[in-house]
């Protein structure tokens, strides 16, 4: 028998509106409750509860249908989530500049097909401070919820064609424990992936699930005890977790425990989750997450994040939430007797359908430029050079030819046509920087080629960790690796580094950045800041003394970190007529570099190794520039773009003289 009461229960109610304004605090404010995002891990538990219950109780009485049980979860979470994406939409027209309309559809999209945790988990960190301009961020955890819905009915349908009712509750258990320790070890293996997808979320769910199947019948008077412990470990993850901690994982147990607890406690009657603040609060719940979020984006877009407007802000979600419950999500749509027809006309399905197909036209139309003034548009049009992804493409297989050769600015490919005169090693910055190193090369002859060999934030430095990525560390140690076949394979090519020497050494400068990063070193080896540079700096030294004892060497003083994406910031103040944004001054960026700078000037000094300076043309009159004759040097906030890179070109004439 299934032991599951489904009928109305004030608990789990309560238990919604503890999450809810756990998310929501947190979303506003992260000081005020660091681990409020756990409020999703509570969430997640519940809905597990409740559609255990309600497959079971189907296949118990032979009358469980996947297809209304699909019709259900669509009717309850769909009508809501379309009314906002249609006003986030309706509000992008008139307020966001192409390329965040472009990315709100690409988002919207994402989301009405439930695959936006797929599509964020690709894109970034979910606590990055850059996520702050992601409208739908938080729909990831529908997403997951809804992809569970899709696989576990089915899963439950299979095993019950091959063992009993009885089995299967205890084959759930077993997989929910195995599932737990399989959450663990991914999320400290792939912190990004366990974060958004699926398998590391599934125990959460099926944990819910577990409280259904094997509830606790206690005395009345033991039940208080129960539910205090639950809400104890709940609020305890609430303070003293952050998002400085690996999630999931093993400390996703605290809240999970937490909220099994205050379901096997089964007190319908409690204070904490009866009164009428937590009824309305939990009732509103599923609108107030969905509206708080983009009011959240809002109040970042505008700048406006001071306390008073993050408490307006706080009150805007409760009220949205709340007229978005009675006006929208209250009104259950009907689900008809299942027909072809009834499946074709199913309004949910209907109106999932226009809405992604809305959002895929704003997405292909590229924003609909048309909205805006030609001013945005060109800020708007600063690019990344055509052969970044193609570069970079190869090196990661491990690939010794995985490098690019490019005859002019225009034509790049992987088949060396004429003699290679310089080779290009480095991370993403090289790649915009070989742009000048071949305009500067055809200024000169028209028939030498460069070759570029390379990969994103990586040195040429083998045995580094980066950042605790295992990921990205085994892709730099193949890049690594390789160099020596490719500097070997041309032995009359000049040899040109270039790199963000800063970050490798000390971290992230952006504004937008995960704060934590700032005052971590990239390259990891040695627990002390310090000691890890003085580490890196001997490790850099000596890949360069190897390299000059066969080439000739020069290496790219860093280009300046303006710390904001320029397109973007000034197509936004052009878009709300504000201000622009303030260049990057000459002296914060000798003060970023110091360490860097002072290094590169040793080895200079003490071997056959030249400097190249493009800052002498980018930094003059106590700032450094991130315009020129109206055009954009920059394509985010610290790689140049196509304009940019011949802007400088002249400072690798040197190369050749």
């Amino acid at each position: 028998m299934v032991d599951c009461i489904l009928v109305f229960r004030k608990d789990i109610n309560g238990l919604r509106a503890m999450a809810v304004i756990a998310v929501v605090l947190f979303h506003f404010r992260p000081q005020w409750l660091p681990g409020g995002f756990a409020g999703v891990d509570v969430f997640f538990v519940i809905s597990g509860f409740l559609m255990t219950g309600l497959i079971f109780k189907g296949l118990e009485n032979n009358t469980f249908s996947v297809l209304r049980f699909y019709m259900a979860r669509a009717n309850r979470i769909i009508p809501a989530l379309a009314v906002l994406c249609l006003v986030l939409l309706v509000f992008g027209w008139f307020y966001l500049t192409p390329l965040d309309y472009r990315t709100l559809g690409k988002h919207i999209t994402s989301s009405v097909s439930f695959l936006s945790n797929f599509a964020y988990w690709r894109e970034s960190g979910y606590f990055d401070s850059a996520s702050h301009q992601k409208w739908l961020l938080h729909t990831w955890s529908l997403s997951v919820e809804w992809q569970f819905y899709i696989v576990y009915p089915l899963v439950l349908l299979l095993m019950k064609r091959f063992m009993n009712l009885r089995t299967m509750k205890y084959a759930l258990l077993v997989a929910t424990l195995a599932a737990f320790a399989f959450s663990a070890l991914t999320t400290w293996r792939w912190p990004d992936s366990s974060y958004f997808l699926l398998p590391a979320r599934a125990w959460e769910m099926m944990m819910g699930g577990v409280a259904c199947l094997f509830p606790l019948h206690l005395a009345e008077k033991n039940k208080w005890r129960l539910e205090a412990l639950g809400f104890a470990l709940i609020v305890l993850s609430y303070v003293f977790i952050s998002k400085d901690n690996l999630w999931p994982g093993y400390l996703a147990m605290i809240p999970v425990l937490g909220t099994f607890l205050v379901i096997q406690a089964n007190r319908n009657n409690s204070w904490l989750t009866a009164n009428p603040v937590s009824s309305w609060l939990g009732k509103c719940s599923y609108s107030i997450y969905l509206w708080h979020w983009p009011l959240v984006v809002g109040l970042n877009l505008f700048n406006v994040t001071s306390v008073p407007f993050i408490l307006a802000g706080i009150a805007a979600s409760l009220v949205a939430g709340t007229l978005s419950y009675y006006l929208v999500e209250k009104h259950k749509l009907t689900i008809p007797p299942l027909s072809f027809k009834s499946l074709v006309l199913f309004k949910p399905a209907i109106i999932t359908v226009v809405m992604a197909v809305t959002a895929v036209f704003v997405f292909k139309a590229n924003g609909i430029k048309t909205r805006v003034n030609d001013g945005v548009v060109l800020a708007e049009s600063a690019r990344a050079p055509a052969s970044y992804q193609y570069c970079f493409a190869e090196t990661k297989k491990g690939n010794p030819d995985g490098y690019c050769v490019f005859h002019d600015t225009k034509t790049v490919d992987r088949t060396v046509k004429n003699k290679v005169k310089a080779i290009v090693v480095g991370d993403s910055h090289a790649s915009s920087l070989v742009l000048s190193v071949v305009e500067s090369l055809n200024k000169q002859t028209d028939d030498g080629d460069v070759v570029f060999y390379g990969h994103p934030v990586c040195l040429a430095i083998s045995g580094m960790t980066l950042n605790k990525d295992p990921i990205y560390t085994r892709t730099c140690d193949i890049y690594a690796q390789n160099l020596d076949a490719v500097l070997n394979r041309y032995p009359d090519a000049k040899v040109i580094f270039a790199n963000r020497l800063s970050v490798s050494f000390f971290g992230y400068n952006e504004s937008f950045e995960d704060q934590k990063l700032k005052h971590i070193a990239y390259y990891q080896k040695l627990d002390d800041i310090n000691a890890n540079a003085l580490d890196l700096k001997q490790r850099y030294n000596d890949m360069i003394d190897y390299a000059a004892t066969t080439h000739e060497v020069y290496i790219v003083k860093p280009i300046p970190e303006q710390g904001v994406n320029i397109p973007q910031a000034v197509a936004r103040s052009l878009m709300y007529n504000r201000e622009q944004p303030r260049a990057l001054s000459t002296a914060q960026y000798l003060q970023r570099n110091d360490f860097v700078l002072n290094m590169l000037q040793e080895i200079a000094q003490r071997s056959d190794v030249r400097l190249v300076d493009p800052v002498d043309l980018l930094c003059q009159d106590q700032s450094c520039a991130y315009s020129s004759e109206q055009k954009l040097l920059y394509y985010d906030d610290d790689h140049l773009s196509p304009w940019g890179a011949s802007f400088v070109h002249s400072a690798f004439d040197k190369v050749w003289q």
